[in-house]
C-alpha cells in the first residue's frame, strides 16, 4: 500500500516511446490506416465463414466446454474479465461436473493464464486467424457448450473485426452443435453496421444476451434479431477477503473511526477515444484540479483503485499522476494500495467503502453488487443502461469531455452525489437480488433451430 509519504513513480511520465513510434502511432489512428486494416481483416474473415457455414454439421457433442474470452491476448489481466470468467466457469462447474473448460487463446501469456484456471488453452485467436483453422479446432473438440464472454467491445465500438471474428467463431461452434451463448453484453451508439450484419447471420440456436435495457433497445431497433435483456454475469461473483488486502482495509477502517468518509477513485486513458488520447495529461491534470477542490472537505478520505493493468490502457497511467497531484494536500488521506487486487477481492474492499468515482464498468459493477454507490464517469455510451437497470438517476454520471470542459459542474456533480449516498445505498439494496437473478438468465438454455 502505497501512503502519500511514498508515491509510485508514474510509468505515464517515463521515457520508453521514441519519436518514430509516436508518430507512427499518430498516423494509424487519425489517417484511416486502422479502419482500413480492421475492415480488411473483417472481410477475409467473413469471406471464410460464409464458406464453412454451408459446410458444418453437427457432431456427437463431448462433455466439454469453450469460453471465448474477451481478451485472448490477456485473459485475466483485466478485472472485469476475471469477474466474468469466475462468474461462467462457477455456475458451468456447477451444471456440468466433470465437464472439461477449454479457452480460445491468441498467446503464450493466455495460454498460461488458462492453465492457471484449470482449464486447456486453443491457439486460435489472433489478428491472422483463420476460420478453416478454427473450424477444424472446433469440430476435433465436439464442444458441448460454447460461451462468447459479452463485455463492452462485442458491438465493434473498438475492433470491429476482432468482434466479428468472436461471433464467428462461435457460430461454427453452434453449428457443429454446441450450446451457443452470448453473456450480457453493452451497445453503444457506435454500433458497427457490419458487426450487426454478422449477428444477423447467426445460427438461430444461439442465445444473445444484453445487459441493460438501453443496449437491448439499441440491439433490437438496429438488428430486429431476437435477444434477452439480462445483467451483466459479474454480478453472480461472490466477494472475498485476503490477507493482501488487510493494510488497505486497515487504512479504511482507520479513516472511518476519524470520522472520515472513504471514496475510492479509478482513472484510465480509455476514458478517451484513440483520436484524442493526446489530450490525456490534460485530463488528468483537471481531474486532480476536482479532486484537489473536493479535498478541501477534511472529512473525505480518497483510495485510488486499479481495476485494469493492460498496457496503454492501464488504470496506473491515471492513477499514478493523480495521487502525486494529490498527496500534499491530502496526505494520509490519500492511500494507492501497491498491488493489483483480483476480482473477488476488489468486490470485497469496495463492501467496506463509502462510495465509489469510477471510470471502469466492471468496477461499477462490483461496487453496486456490494451495496456501494457509484458515480460513473462514463465512455462508450455504456453506464447509463445499467443505472437504468438499477433505477438509479443518469444525472450520477460524467465523461472526459464534461471534466475537461467543464470541470466545475462535475465537481458540484459529486458532491451532489456523496450527499446523497444513503438514498442511494437504499435503492441499491432494493434491486440487487432482482439483479442477480437477472444475471442467472445469461445462461438460460438456447432456443433449438
Amino acid at each position: 500500500m502505497t501512503s502519500a509519504a511514498s508515491p509510485i513513480q508514474s510509468p505515464f511520465r517515463q521515457p520508453g516511446q521514441d519519436f518514430p513510434r509516436k508518430a507512427l502511432k499518430y498516423v494509424w489512428r487519425n489517417f484511416g490506416v486502422r479502419q482500413l486494416v480492421l475492415e480488411n481483416r473483417l472481410r477475409k474473415s467473413r469471406r471464410e465463414w460464409d464458406q464453412l457455414k454451408a459446410i458444418c454439421a453437427p457432431v456427437a457433442p463431448s462433455k466439454s466446454i469453450l469460453i471465448i474470452p474477451s481478451d485472448p491476448y490477456a485473459l485475466t489481466t483485466s478485472v472485469g474479465d476475471q469477474a466474468m470468467i469466475g462468474s461462467i466457469m462457477a455456475y458451468w462447474r456447477k451444471k456440468r461436473p466433470g465437464h472439461a473448460f477449454y479457452f480460445a487463446t491468441a498467446n503464450a501469456d493466455a495460454d498460461r493464464a488458462a492453465t492457471g484456471l484449470g482449464a486447456q488453452p486453443l491457439r486460435m485467436m489472433g489478428k491472422d486467424m483463420s476460420m478453416p483453422h478454427v473450424h477444424g479446432v472446433l469440430k476435433s473438440h465436439r464442444f458441448a457448450t460454447a460461451i462468447l464472454m459479452g463485455a463492452d467491445g462485442l458491438d465493434g465500438s473498438y475492433d470491429p473485426s476482432f468482434s466479428g471474428q468472436q461471433l464467428m467463431v462461435l457460430d461454427l461452434a453452434a453449428r457443429l452443435g454446441a450450446a451457443g451463448y452470448v453473456t450480457g453484453f453493452s451497445v453503444s451508439k457506435a454500433f458497427d453496421a457490419g458487426v450487426q450484419r454478422i449477428f444477423a447471420d447467426l445460427h438461430p440456436s444461439i442465445q444473445i444476451n444484453l445487459r441493460d435495457p438501453l443496449s437491448f433497445e439499441r440491439f433490437r431497433d438496429q438488428t430486429n434479431v431476437p435477444a434477452r435483456q439480462v445483467a451483466d454475469v459479474a454480478f453472480l461473483l461472490p466477494a472475498q477477503t485476503t490477507a493482501r488486502m488487510e493494510p488497505t482495509l486497515g487504512w479504511i477502517a482507520q479513516q472511518k473511526a476519524s470520522g472520515h468518509r472513504v471514496v475510492a477513485v479509478n482513472f484510465h486513458p480509455l476514458l478517451l477515444e484513440l483520436s484524442d488520447r493526446a489530450q490525456f495529461p490534460k485530463l488528468v491534470d483537471t481531474f486532480a484540479m476536482i479532486h484537489k477542490d473536493l479535498a478541501a472537505n477534511e472529512n473525505l478520505s480518497l483510495l485510488l483503485l486499479s481495476h485494469d493493468q493492460r498496457g496503454a490502457s492501464s488504470d496506473a497511467l491515471g492513477l499514478d499522476p493523480l495521487f502525486d497531484a494529490l498527496k500534499s494536500d491530502l496526505g494520509a488521506r490519500l492511500c494507492q494500495p501497491s498491488e493489483q487486487l483480483s476480482a473477488p477481492e476488489i468486490k470485497g474492499l469496495v463492501k467496506s467503502l463509502d462510495a465509489v468515482v469510477s471510470g471502469r464498468m466492471h468496477l461499477m459493477i462490483a461496487s453496486i453488487g456490494a451495496g456501494t454507490p457509484v458515480y460513473g464517469i462514463d465512455y462508450k455510451d455504456k453506464m447509463e443502461g445499467l443505472l437504468m437497470l438499477l433505477g438509479l438517476e443518469t444525472t450520477g454520471l460524467s465523461t472526459a469531455a464534461d471534466i475537461l470542459e467543464n470541470p466545475d459542474k462535475v465537481a458540484a456533480g459529486i458532491e451532489c452525489f456523496l450527499d446523497e449516498l444513503p438514498a442511494e445505498q437504499a435503492k441499491i439494496a432494493t434491486r440487487i437480488d432482482a439483479i442477480k437473478a437477472l444475471a442467472l438468465q445469461n445462461f438460460e438454455e438456447p432456443t433449438s433451430a
